[in-house]
């Protein structure tokens, strides 16, 4: 029979409370002590916790988690009709394509993200060219060229 770990309690209780300890060397195999408020102690932790003790074990900070930002929903009418309007300008998108677009890709920032990771587009080769080119993010120009 293996022995409980001990952890360290105080008495946080407000009174004295009397206690069972074990102890080997009398015949009963235990002995009643008392353990006085604000008294340090050291219990099996689940005797600590029937007693009503509290731990001095410092418990380890839960990082905190950041919390996400709730995004609104982009596709209220009117962005949408933009953003397929602006597809449809792409040569080869029609008005189908550019719906099936905006179902893939919910939004303009949704597409140009697909586009800057370098992922396949699900629609033809020939379209996704004309769509690289269309909503690839502009780089800043540093200096003008003469």
């Amino acid at each position: 029979m293996s022995e409980a770990k001990l952890e360290e309690f105080v008495n946080n209780t407000g009174a004295t409370v009397r206690i069972k300890l074990l102890d080997h060397k009398e015949k009963l195999g235990f002995k009643w002590g008392m353990v006085e408020d604000g008294e340090k102690i050291k219990l099996p932790e689940a005797h600590g916790k029937a007693y009503g003790f509290k731990s001095t074990k410092k418990k380890p900070k839960e990082k905190a988690v950041p919390k996400k930002k709730e995004q609104k929903p982009a596709n209220t009418k009117d962005v949408k009709k933009e953003y397929q309007k602006k597809l449809t300008k792409v040569k080869g998108i029609g008005p189908k394509t550019a719906r099936d677009i905006a179902q893939a890709f919910p939004t303009e920032e949704h597409l140009m993200y697909a586009i800057k990771k370098g992922s396949r587009l699900p629609i033809r080769d020939d379209l996704e060219k004309n769509l690289v080119e269309a909503f690839k993010p502009k780089k800043e120009q540093k200096g003008n060229k003469k």
